[in-house]
């Protein structure tokens, strides 16, 4: 996972002072309702709204919050996943959800299995809000689009849910050519971008997962990836640290320089 992802934790920080609300987009999105609709959402005091995540729908589930009962977070409680969210910026500020995050990544480290988003979901827990699934739309679930697809009341965002398809996971639309319908569609939208004429090169391993994927055995196999991914994560484990940025009062330099001082999260790897 690149260090970038840890950039949401440091929203705050990254925009200017006047902006007091955000939409976070990871990039393995693709975001086919409007937007703007999200934008207008009431966040109803909370510092984030957010998907329950399918594949870690309660901070007790497998890959959830490791120190659940340690953090007195009740065994119920529920997970957001992290690839959307809308966010009360002041409230992320004013709360410093950034460096509690880091810390709670810092002391834990060894446990950890998603990274940020873990961090995020002990420090806001009981503090985000829920939006509806067609907002983040979890690709890698068999069956996840056909559920959302298939619900009344989608057309709030501009056409039938899901609004925006998040390609989670380890299988990326980038990795290998596919025959997959979703995978199509990110190739009809890179088609109108400057990289439109690019593909991955075909190989061996692309075609088999294409053809897993095609087979339907996914939907029976999906439990093995999900023990695969348990035992990568258990030898990958990494640790974080929070670089805030310039103090008050701080001379800064010029627009080069100020640029390099920005927060910046840094991982380095630990023994599992």
């Amino acid at each position: 996972m690149s260090v970038t992802t840890y950039y949401k934790l440091a929203i705050a920080d990254l925009l200017p002072a006047g902006v007091r609300r955000a939409i976070w987009l990871d990039c393995d999105l693709l975001v086919l309702g409007d937007i703007a609709t999200l934008w207008d959402a009431d966040l109803n005091g909370h510092h984030a709204l957010a998907v329950q995540d399918r594949v870690v729908p309660t901070v007790s589930s497998s890959f959830g919050i490791g120190p659940w009962r340690e953090l007195g977070l009740a065994k119920d409680a529920p997970y957001f996943n992290a690839g959307v969210m809308l966010i009360d910026v002041d409230r992320w500020r004013r709360d410093g959800v950034a460096e509690r995050a880091m810390a709670y990544l810092r002391t834990h480290h060894q446990s950890v299995y998603f990274w940020d988003q873990e961090g995020l979901n002990v420090v806001l827990a009981g503090r985000w809000g829920r939006l509806d699934e067609a907002w983040n739309c979890n690709l890698a679930v068999p069956g996840a689009f056909e559920e959302v697809a298939g619900r009344p009341g989608h057309g709030a965002a501009g056409g039938a849910g899901p609004w925006i398809l998040h390609f989670a996971g380890s299988i990326k639309p980038w990795a290998f050519p596919s025959r997959n319908r979703h995978r199509r569609l990110f190739y009809s939208y890179l088609d109108r971008t400057p990289w439109g004429a690019w593909r991955p090169e075909p190989s061996l391993s692309g075609r088999l997962i294409d053809a897993y994927e095609a087979s339907g055995l996914r939907r029976i196999a999906y439990p093995l990836e999900q023990f695969a991914m348990r035992a990568v994560r258990s030898v990958s484990r990494r640790t974080v640290a929070y670089q805030p940025g310039p103090r008050p009062g701080r001379r800064e330099g010029p627009p080069a320089s100020r640029e390099r001082s920005r927060p910046s999260p840094r991982v380095g790897t630990t023994s599992p």
